[in-house]
């Protein structure tokens, strides 16, 4: 096999493995961290704008130059008989999400979605904790306006299991937010603008989807996103921008995706929060994503990272003297699972859970592999058992396509012989005419012998939409989080049999993970059990094969526990299968020469004898009777 084959070879079997999904997430540089202008290079803004900006920082909000709210002339100061309310702050349960409310901004200060629990297995999942300092969700904003509605207080009633919000902006615009239970981890969001001045007025503003999103552990490979329901042609396409691409908050415009949204807000590994929007009364809505960095809360010392925020703009609205304009919203904040979105498939939040892939039929296969995990699950249960009966079946299902590639490669090794012969014969010639004359004499010797170079290969390329699959499904399962077995404490995390105590570059992180360097072994045992060929280019391609291996464990070092035990699993029973595919091999190989030599042996089957003639009747005996005396 010529150079320009065995490179062939390396890129079609090992490339596509390495060119993948996981590899992007497990090497994702962090983000850097710029550095702010100093004081004395800062433009100086007017005492009114700068308090605001201020106020706007200090809540977690940016203020934006692509909506204004145009005042009529009627007086802009609070109608007298309003009385400025108290701050309050309580916490309510609606629906299946527990809330911490501020009436200062009218915002929500905390969601915390029923059943979940943070990355330690203990606390409150709080998704709006990704910093030291929490952001916060749902504060709205009319840009331009004298008042910065999310820096003031305003009134709350709780009618029945609603909260609703009531503030002036001036003696002519009141607004009105109201927030209730929708069902399940979601709230219906409706805001009132009410014009009770004598002018029209134009207005715009800007809702809050989510001012961050927790990652899921604090670490900056953790990796959330900006996403985006975008409505095409009968159907709604998931678009995500991650965090560490999107601009910096305070020091660049937003991105701005102003086409036809079905929904939009961020996302995290395993959870959402969304605004989807229910009743549209004009103008021009965009979804403005931004990024956020700082110190992610509960994270080593020292461990910086990065989250997503979302801001819903609505502009060009006008609103009639004595007009009341409402807008509805959906606002879903839980988890990346089908049980939980079900309800809410008419929107399409079911886009959210993304498995998809550039591989063909992975993603198809990804939701098959999920349904029997959880079809085992139900009978074991235990989701690491389930992984393993898992395994089992996989492995069985491609036994074919492993013993086809074993096959191969033992008629390749016998074939190697004679393939050296033809290139010992063409040693030293160098012209074009010369090679492909070898290279045809080497292809015919193969189609004589029934062997293909590429046998070998296929088998791992009729794999890869199953591994992309599997991957898939099962790094993106929230099923598998916080679930244990054995002493792993999360199938969803890395297995961190010890904690080495202090932070480390990637891959370590700090932790030592069993598993990984478990499948490296078994996977290096498993490749030593193949034939060793001895072409020495064939003998270099098992050599890059084992380098591979070690790359691979490297790259497992920090993916989930549970894809871990699968492919531990798989080479575990991939080793027992190799040992006795060959042992089957050698066996047919050994009694084919013996089967042949019966054959030849065998004596020729004598033809049948022929019947003997049938007895003819004496002449004149014909019509005689014998005489009795």
């Amino acid at each position: 096999m010529d150079n320009r084959r065995f490179i062939l070879f390396v890129v079609l079997c090992f490339g596509v493995l390495v060119v993948s999904q996981w590899v992007i997430t497990a090497i994702w540089p962090p983000p850097r961290r710029a550095r702010p202008a100093p004081a004395a290079e800062r433009p100086a803004a007017p005492a009114r704008e700068r308090a605001a900006a201020e106020a706007a920082a200090a809540a977690g909000s940016t203020p934006t130059a692509t909506a204004r709210l145009t005042p009529s002339s009627a007086p802009v100061s609070a109608p007298a008989d309003f009385i400025e309310p108290p701050t309050r702050e309580l916490e309510r349960q609606l629906g299946r999400l527990r809330l911490r409310l501020d009436s200062r901004g009218a915002r929500v200060r905390a969601v915390l979605p029923e059943g979940h629990r943070d990355f330690d297995g203990r606390s409150p999942l709080d998704l709006l904790a990704a910093f030291e300092q929490p952001a916060s969700a749902l504060a709205l904003r009319l840009p331009g306006a004298p008042l910065a509605l999310d820096a003031v207080g305003w009134e709350l009633q709780e009618q029945g299991p609603a909260l609703v919000f009531r503030r002036p902006v001036d003696a002519g615009l009141w607004v009105v937010k109201r927030l209730a239970p929708a069902g399940g981890y979601a709230l219906e969001v409706s805001l009132e603008f009410e014009n009770r001045g004598s002018e029209p007025r134009e207005l715009a503003y800007a809702l809050e989807v989510a001012g961050a999103i927790r990652p899921e552990e604090p670490t900056p490979r953790e990796l959330v996103y900006g996403v985006a329901g975008v409505r095409g042609e009968g159907e709604i396409a998931l678009r995500s921008e991650a965090a560490s691409g999107l601009p910096r908050v305070g020091e660049q415009p937003p991105k701005r995706l102003g086409e036809p949204l079905a929904f939009g807000g961020v996302a995290s590994k395993y959870f959402a929060m969304v605004l989807v929007p229910l009743e549209a009364g004009g103008g021009q809505a965009a979804l403005e994503l931004s990024r956020l960095e700082g110190r992610l809360r509960g994270g080593r010392e020292g461990v910086e990272g990065a989250s997503a925020r979302a801001v819903y703009t609505v502009q060009g609205l006008r609103l009639e003297p004595g007009a009341t304009l409402a807008h509805r919203y959906l606002w879903y904040a839980g988890p990346k699972s089908e049980e939980a979105v079900a309800p809410f498939a008419a929107h399409g939040l079911e886009k959210l859970i993304d498995l998809s892939s550039w591989i063909p039929f992975a993603e198809s296969l990804s939701l098959v592999f999920l349904k029997l995990l959880h079809l085992f699950h139900g009978v074991l249960g235990s989701y690491g058992l389930a992984i393993i009966v898992l395994t089992l079946l996989v492995r069985g299902a491609l036994h074919p396509l492993s013993k086809a590639s074993q096959r191969s490669t033992m008629k390749m090794q016998k074939l190697a012989p004679l393939v050296n012969e033809i290139r010992e014969r063409y040693k030293g010639k160098t012209s074009r005419e010369e090679l492909q004359q070898m290279n045809l004499e080497i292809m015919e010797l193969y189609k004589r012998h029934g062997a293909s170079p590429v046998a070998g290969c296929l088998p791992m390329l009729l794999q890869l939409p199953v591994f992309i699959g599997l991957y898939n499904g099962l790094a993106y399962s929230i099923e598998l989080r916080q679930t244990e077995f054995l002493y792993i404490r999360d199938l969803s995390k890395p297995d961190r049999l010890l904690d080495l105590g202090t932070a480390l570059p990637w891959p370590l992180e700090g932790y030592l993970n069993l598993l990984p360097i478990l499948m490296v072994v078994m996977m290096v045992v498993q490749q030593s059990l193949m034939p060793k060929p001895p072409d020495p280019q064939q003998q270099a391609q098992q050599r890059l094969m084992k380098f591979m291996m070690v790359a691979f464990g490297v790259l497992f070092y920090t993916v989930p526990s549970g894809l871990v035990l699968y492919f531990l699993t798989s080479s575990a029973v991939g080793t027992l299968e190799t040992r006795w595919i060959r042992t089957v091999l050698e066996r047919e190989e050994a009694e084919a020469p013996r089967a042949a030599g019966a054959a030849q042996r065998a004596p020729a089957t004598p033809p049948a004898a022929a019947p003997p003639p049938a007895k003819r009747p004496r002449p004149g005996s014909k019509g005689r009777r014998k005489k009795f005396a």
